[in-house]
């Protein structure tokens, strides 16, 4: 049994090191101090990134940690010491990784859908959006660590940016947080005028 239990142990241990880990480095200072807290919701389906072959070994891609929201509060929280009035959400709607081999590089393609929000009294309050498909080329050998890294830095300066970005006046309620687009697009002049003004 104990046999059994050690085993189990290294396996484990030896599985968590094969993951290219994104683990998020990088500082989320608020400059110009308007945040009071910063909030994550992990909205995503799906919550399998992909997987790189390197060395031989397939390597899955993925989070160092399973709350999201917990590591942001506190991570705001720890490197910031000016704090403002807005409470930012930010909400990670998709996130998917596809790899080729390409020769001795592999061949990355990310999608990526984020979008951020300002919270006042459980009401929201659409501030920015990333819904794009990005190509990078990494040598084999380290690519899962260098896809990962590369992720973590999108994210990061997304949340940043995030900060002093302009909400949009569209009121957003939480319990229709998840139909976000539909609402702006409704509720914007810019979306639902047909021609541009002259």
């Amino acid at each position: 049994m104990k046999k059994l239990i050690v085993f189990l142990l290294f396996a484990s241990i030896f599985s968590a090191q094969n993951k290219g880990i994104i683990d998020f480095k990088e500082n989320l200072k608020d400059i110009k101090g308007l945040t009071k807290s910063l909030g994550f919701i992990d909205a995503r389906s799906d919550k399998m990134i992909g997987a790189i072959d390197s060395k031989g070994k397939t390597e899955e891609i993925a989070f160092g940690t399973t709350d999201l929201n917990a590591f942001f509060t506190k991570k705001f929280q720890d490197e910031n010491k000016k704090f403002g009035n807005n409470d930012i959400v930010i909400m990670l709607e998709d996130l998917k990784l596809k790899s080729e081999p390409d020769g001795k590089y592999s061949k990355i393609t990310y999608h990526i859908k984020i979008s951020s929000f300002i919270k006042r009294n459980d009401r929201y309050y659409f501030v920015n959006r990333i819904d794009n498909s990005m190509l990078r080329y990494f040598p084999t050998s380290y690519a899962p660590e260098m896809a990962a890294e590369t992720m973590a830095q999108i994210i990061s300066l997304f949340v940043k940016e995030s900060y002093a970005h302009t909400a949009m006046r569209t009121l957003i309620p939480e319990d229709k947080l998840a139909d976000y687009e539909n609402i702006v697009i409704k509720n914007s002049k810019l979306f639902s005028t047909a021609d541009l003004p002259k």
